[in-house]
């Protein structure tokens, strides 16, 4: 093993980002519709999707980016063999014995 943490792939990148750009699209519409048409029953449509926005931030800055970072950090740790103190290591190398053959 090398020691280093393999990057994340495009889908485990661009599937969150996709989900929050649509968030953020539906947030907007959301202020746009209850601001136009004036309506008062739209609070809860408007309320639901700012729990959403508000979500999305959340995961982009919040305690979701901490985790991928300490999932990442934990994993680069994994990665590097440790040694208890004050034991030794040895390295067996295997012999190699050559049988002769009578005839």
């Amino acid at each position: 093993m090398s020691g280093t943490v393999a990057p994340p792939d495009k889908i485990s990148i661009v599937t969150p980002l996709v989900v929050s750009v649509v968030a953020e699209a539906i947030f907007l519409a959301a202020i746009i519709i209850a601001w136009w048409t004036k309506d008062s029953s739209l609070g809860i449509l408007l309320g639901a999707a700012a729990t959403n926005a508000t979500t999305v931030v959340n995961y982009w800055l919040g305690s979701s980016s901490g985790s991928k970072s300490k999932d990442a950090t934990i994993a680069q740790q994994a990665a590097i063999p440790t040694v208890p103190p004050g034991t030794t290591t040895t390295t067996v190398t295997p012999s190699t014995t050559t049988m002769g053959t009578t005839k």
